[in-house]
């Protein structure tokens, strides 16, 4: 399955991994981000006390609670790829890992 991904100046387009990751994590995985604009491209993803360039990113897939739930906010993930091939699943609310496809 082909997907669309956001293209960083050097990077070149890959095939994002399938919608959902093989491995999601018990308990998220906080993580520090470094983005090029507020809403930009992302950069550099702080992860288990390693920084890594991000390659290749897929996303943001909007997921919005059913219209009949009151005060349940939508979230935003990402499928983002960073140095070695690793797979992240980032969920923008805190930036915050999910999963990682292994």
């Amino acid at each position: 399955m082909r997907h669309a991904l956001a293209r960083l100046a050097v990077a070149q387009e890959v095939e994002a991994p399938t919608d959902r990751p093989s491995l999601v994590f018990e308990h998220p995985i906080a993580c520090d981000m470094m983005l090029l604009a507020p809403d930009g491209p992302l950069m550099r993803v702080r992860w288990r006390r390693a920084s890594r360039a991000v390659t290749a990113c897929a996303g943001p897939e909007r997921i919005e609670p059913e219209w009949w739930r009151d005060g349940s906010a939508m979230r935003e993930y990402f499928r983002v790829q960073v140095e070695h091939g690793i797979w992240l699943r980032l969920c923008r609310e805190r930036w915050l890992v999910r999963g990682e496809w292994v």
